[in-house]
């Protein structure tokens, strides 16, 4: 009789053994989904917390507001306006007279602070507005420090390239004698001469042929002297 009792309670025992096997293995993979939902739960937080956090595509500084503090928006709208300080561009307006002179990759000269910085045409605006043609200008090698948006620089397009050629200041000469002819300064009369332009920049001429390097001329209007061959000179 006790080898018989103490056989099924050895048999219960290993039963109830099995059984609290099972609850504890039940209750670990309770326990795992718990820890995995809370887990969900700290990553969404986490990504509604980056979601309010707004980042810009570009490095930069934010130069402008467009919306006040704890202010209401909706989607898509501008919030701020961020300035990429290592990217600038030069807009420049160009003479419609020039347009069909300048492409893409136009080399262009920057003044910044007494400095010259080489450039190049990147775009070109597809229509004229007030006789002057919008392009911009991207910097080719390093870009100047100390720039701001907004702010006003010096630039020169390097249409063509020349060495040791005769050049003189541009004025209204040009436009009075049609480029053909000049007045020659010497001994206090101006002298009528034939001459011949190349280039012609915002501000200097070529001279091709008619003038010799150290003569001076008449840059001003000479409508007023009517063609005369020889023209008197008085202080």
């Amino acid at each position: 009789d006790d080898v018989e009792i103490l056989t099924h309670k050895l048999a219960f025992a290993k039963k109830k053994a099995q059984l609290e096997k099972r609850a504890l293995t039940f209750e670990v993979k309770e326990r795992r989904a718990r820890l995995e939902q809370q887990r969900l739960v700290v990553e969404e937080l986490k990504r509604q917390v980056e979601a309010l956090t707004i980042l810009s595509p570009v490095d930069g500084l934010v130069s402008r507001l467009h919306v006040e503090d704890r202010q209401a928006v909706v989607k898509h709208t501008s919030l701020f306006t961020v300035v990429d300080l290592s990217a600038f561009e030069v807009e420049v307006a160009i003479d419609e007279q020039y347009a069909s002179e300048i492409g893409l990759g136009t080399p262009t000269i920057i003044d910044v602070h007494g400095k010259s910085y080489s450039g190049q045409i990147r775009t070109i605006a597809p229509e004229v507005q007030g006789n002057r043609v919008k392009a911009l200008v991207a910097f080719t090698g390093a870009c100047p420090t100390g720039l701001k948006q907004h702010q006003r620089v010096t630039s020169r397009l390097v249409m063509e390239k020349k060495e040791d050629v005769i050049k003189m200041k541009r004025g209204p000469f040009l436009k009075s004698e049609g480029g053909r002819c000049a007045y020659v300064v010497a001994d206090g009369l101006a002298v009528r001469r034939e001459i011949e332009v190349g280039l012609i920049s915002l501000t200097e001429v070529e001279i091709l042929s008619g003038l010799e390097v150290g003569e001076k001329i008449i840059i001003s209007d000479t409508s007023r002297f009517e063609g005369k061959k020889t023209v008197l000179l008085r202080n």
